[in-house]
């Protein structure tokens, strides 16, 4: 699989409604900035959104429309 497709897979996980970056790594495996670069490029896309509000640490969530 390569590493778009794993990115998607984690932010479709089903035990997941949002997710932050370091949890896609770690279900991924990928560095961090490999996941920052795929977000930014399907948030262009609009394929993945970006909450408005950050989890309970200030992690910033995402997730795919």
């Amino acid at each position: 699989m390569d590493e778009e497709k794993k990115v998607i897979a984690a932010l479709e996980n089903a035990k997941f409604q949002w997710r932050t970056v370091p949890g896609i790594a770690k279900e991924t495996k990928l560095a961090d900035s490999k996941i920052w670069e795929i977000i930014d490029k399907h948030r262009a896309k609009g394929v993945i959104v970006r909450s408005s509000v950050p989890d309970a640490k200030g992690n910033i969530l995402f997730t795919t429309r």
